[in-house]
């Protein structure tokens, strides 16, 4: 069991505050695919103990854990009040909620910038002193290109990977997870693309390192420089991520709650209205596909080997004849590109091969051919969706 989660974990961002809405979006939340919620926004300045606890009820009666997003637990809390009052604040929070059923962990904070690191690195730490079983929920940027990266961070892009890695050795972070949406935009596609691949190869090598999982935050709106997703593009991201080793997965977001004037977002699953969009209908299909054929698959499962074959983004190596000692070549009917990835259990030491339509708009038919005692196998094909992923179960 990973982190206390029986399954694949699957979240999503929420920015709706407590009394704004009610018990019942628990329902949708599952039928979105989700089993780790993340909780309206609480304030116990604001907002009641009660509604938060209503809230947190159903998520136990429906089988979702939850990750609670309280004031009292934020950075912000600990950089404006200082230790002391934070640490009494903290207490009082998880004496409110952290002993519920359905509580998985407090959420720290998203994005750390220079201007509150030490104070996000602290306020993990304090988390898990007063709360162990509980797991302190931290988000980080992606890289990106440009001089606002290091005026943001406090540090260059080629110190991304250090930082990030002191930052979880100090703190005890339990998982390493970020949001990125470059996959989303249409100019300079070919280098937003490398980039995301970037970013999936940077924070996989630093949660390797440190022996924790990789979670990472993917898109189902529109907004800024991003396009609103297709139903390909969901199942691209969801089924990229896994064949790069993620192990945990969170959709921004599903409430589009505020009219973003500057930021134009749209098309997210749940509308200004509280309505349900057309994007609804496809992330519930998407996330329990998911679900059910590619994390229950792999889920318990890491990314061994992983390779890019007919072109490589992020880095990431090429499969070339020769490159594996178990897959020996590769065919795509169509010159489409490809993830291939070789998953390896730790304790049975059973592998599983993974092919991956690394295209976001084209259907595929791909081959693999296999060296000794594999050859079995030599010749297997499979149609894929763009985005799609299948896998060959070889030690069965």
């Amino acid at each position: 069991m990973l982190l206390d989660m029986e399954k694949y974990p699957v979240s999503f961002w929420n920015y709706v505050e407590t009394g704004a809405l009610g018990k019942e979006e628990v329902a949708k939340w599952k039928e979105l695919g989700v089993n780790l919620a993340m909780s309206f926004e609480y304030d116990p300045k604001k907002h009641k103990k009660e509604q938060m606890t209503e809230m947190l009820d159903e998520c136990a009666r429906l089988g979702l854990k939850v990750v609670v997003c309280d004031a009292r637990s934020h950075w912000n809390a600990l950089k404006e009040q200082g230790r002391d009052a934070f640490i009494e604040g903290l207490k009082q929070a998880v004496e409110d909620f952290g002993s519920h059923k359905a509580v998985w962990g407090f959420h720290v904070g998203d994005e750390p910038h220079k201007g509150v690191w030490e104070e996000a690195i602290e306020a993990v730490r304090l988390q898990k002193s007063l709360a162990p079983r509980l797991h302190p929920f931290v988000n980080f940027f992606a890289m990106w290109r440009g001089d606002s990266f290091a005026e943001t961070l406090g540090f260059e892009q080629a110190r991304f990977g250090e930082k990030l890695e002191d930052f979880v050795r100090r703190s005890g972070l339990e998982f390493l997870m970020y949001d990125c949406y470059m996959q989303l935009v249409d100019h300079n596609r070919l280098m937003a693309l490398n980039d995301y691949f970037i970013n999936l190869n940077l924070f996989g090598a630093v949660a390797k390192r440190c022996g924790v999982p990789l979670w990472n935050t993917i898109g189902c709106f529109g907004g800024c420089g991003n396009r609103v997703p297709t139903e390909d593009d969901l199942r691209w991201q969801l089924n990229t991520s896994i064949a790069h080793g993620v192990k945990g997965i969170s959709w921004f977001y599903f409430y589009e709650r505020r009219y973003h004037l500057m930021e134009n977002f749209r098309g997210s699953p749940i509308d200004l209205y509280n309505r349900k969009t057309p994007m609804y209908d496809m992330v519930m299909r998407q996330t329990n596909i998911f679900n059910d054929h590619v994390a229950a698959v792999v889920n318990g499962y890491d990314a061994e080997k992983i390779y890019h074959f007919g072109v490589t983004f992020g880095n990431t190596e090429m499969f070339l004849e020769g490159a594996d000692d178990i897959v020996r070549q590769v065919e795509s009917m169509n010159d489409t590109p490809l993830i291939v990835t070789r998953f390896l259990h730790p304790q049975t030491g059973k592998r599983i091969i993974g092919v991956c339509n690394l295209s976001q708009t084209q259907p595929e038919k791909a081959k693999l051919y296999f060296y000794g005692k594999y050859k079995k196998f030599d010749g297997i094909s499979m149609f894929m969706s763009p985005g799609q992923i299948h896998f060959v179960k070889i030690d069965e």
